[in-house]
């Protein structure tokens, strides 16, 4: 029945989609929460890649195509981040390729492993289309977005998606097992993957910046109910993230919490303290979690430590905290030293053989470093990995800059809610996660796009910021009526 249901969606969203594209995309971002899910169909007819997430996809992409001119939409991003972006293509481009024409050390893990090796055409579909087609989406958006209108329905869409997710995490993951750390992770390990398709760290990361996003979202609304069904959005998100059982999710909440009070919302660094407290006696597994591997009674067993005793002082345990990254970092970072500048190319861990080698150490599969940072230097090395840190680092500085700009809500919440997704990424990257976009990126690249329109209109507007006026005084609701200048 649900895929009949699917079905009809994807079949009215097709055919609306050449009446209005960009409601169509924004209901495409929406069905992110779903089409990942196991009981969704892959193919159609046999045919790879062909699923109905990819034709709403490809019908969207021919519709905006052909409305493009009718509507007056340009790509007038700025000059220094379409060079980034341009960057950021090639390096995934050049990074398949290497792997393309070496898949020796692939095979030879897969075997390993007992799975079946990844054929080319596979690697194909994997590292270039969908890696680049999980980020067109938010460059779609900034051309699109050409109204207030449209802004505020693609930010919709994106926390729709989040808190839809959020939703199927609380429906599998019972609330009577949120006070036991140890049995959340266990369960969400077993039951989150299969049953949403996403994996749990992805979810935490994503649901981490979802939460205050949703919570920047209230700036934009009015009256006393709407910005409390918001609150409950963002709570809903939270409590997802805690379900997830997800250290680094919790972690990267709180980082995304404590930059967000410094930056504007102040009031939050008196709160903290008492948030703290209520958060650990109503919800015991997030300070259980969070405090795994400080004490001798909290350390996990391991079935390998090749580093010997990695505690960095006496009964803290670096291989409980990080859930035994820090044994295998340092092979990584041997790795990148023996190709600094332009690295080894894509899954470079496994077609270097060390993932086969970690997997018979520590008897765990280790396909990637379980770090991003670590991750793009290895495939990519420093020179083609810097301007990629470079750009995000720029998209941080945009959307703080619009974040602190008092003089339009609209500044606000944009500028917010993508501080929000963009600093639990980088954060969460520490972890796990991937600078290669994908399925658990959407919503980031999304409001990425959304925020650079509006700090392009901003700039367009050339309007002074008196000290003076609040964000009250100053809703300027002519965002997309003025002229551009020329």
């Amino acid at each position: 029945m649900r895929i009949y249901l699917l079905s009809l969606v994807v079949l009215f969203l097709v055919i609306y989609s050449w009446k209005d594209w960009y409601k169509s995309l924004c209901g495409l971002i929406v069905m992110m929460a779903i089409v990942e899910r196991p009981d969704m169909p892959r193919t159609i007819l046999g045919i790879p890649g062909l699923n109905p997430w990819n034709i709403l996809f490809a019908s969207i992409l021919l519709a905006f195509l052909a409305a493009r001119k009718r509507e007056g939409l340009k790509w007038d991003m700025p000059r220094h981040i379409k060079i980034y972006l341009y960057i950021y293509l090639l390096v995934v481009l050049a990074a398949f390729a290497r792997e393309f024409v070496d898949l020796d050390g692939m095979v030879s893990f897969a075997n390993f492993m007992g799975v079946e090796p990844t054929t080319r055409q596979s690697l194909f579909f994997d590292d270039v289309i969908n890696t680049i087609k999980y980020a067109v989406p938010g460059i779609l958006l900034y051309i699109g977005c050409n109204s207030e209108k449209r802004l505020k329905l693609a930010y919709g869409a994106v926390l729709l998606l989040n808190i839809l997710l959020a939703i199927q995490i609380i429906k599998w993951m019972p609330l009577s097992e949120i006070a036991n750390g140890d049995v959340l992770k266990r369960r969400a390990i077993r039951i989150l993957d299969r049953e949403i398709g996403y994996y749990r760290t992805d979810l935490a990361v994503m649901l981490a910046g979802a939460s205050w996003a949703i919570y920047a979202f209230r700036e934009v609304l009015t009256g006393i109910m709407p910005r409390l069904i918001a609150l409950g959005g963002s709570m809903i998100a939270v409590l997802g993230m805690v379900l997830t059982g997800g250290r680094m999710g919790m972690a990267s909440w709180a980082v995304v919490a404590f930059l967000m009070a410094v930056f504007r919302w102040r009031k939050f660094l008196i709160l903290a303290p008492v948030a703290i407290i209520l958060i650990g006696l109503a919800i015991p597994s997030v300070m259980e979690r969070l405090t795994q591997g400080f004490s001798e009674d909290t350390v996990e067993q391991r079935s390998v430590d090749l580093m010997g005793d990695i505690s960095s002082a006496k009964g803290v345990d670096l291989y409980t905290i990080t859930a035994g990254r820090t044994s295998i970092w340092p092979f990584v970072v041997d790795k990148i030293g023996d190709a600094p500048y332009l690295g080894h190319g894509r899954r470079a861990m496994q077609r270097l053989g060390l993932s086969e080698f970690l997997a018979a150490t520590f008897h765990e599969a280790f396909p990637h470093p379980h770090n991003a940072y670590l991750q793009l230097l290895l495939d990519n090395g420093w020179l083609l990995s810097l301007p990629i840190f470079m750009f995000y680092l720029l998209i941080l500085s945009y959307s703080l800059s619009l974040f602190r700009d008092r003089s339009n809500i609209l500044y606000v919440a944009v500028g917010g809610g993508t501080f929000a997704f963009v600093l639990a990424q980088l954060s969460g990257s520490i972890g796990a996660q991937s600078f290669y976009p994908s399925e658990g990126t959407v919503s980031m690249w999304c409001m990425m796009g959304l925020m650079l329109r509006v700090y392009v209109q901003r700039k367009r507007m050339q309007i002074p910021k008196p000290a003076e006026k609040s964000v009250e005084e100053g809703q300027l609701r002519t965002l997309w009526e003025r002229p551009a200048i020329q």
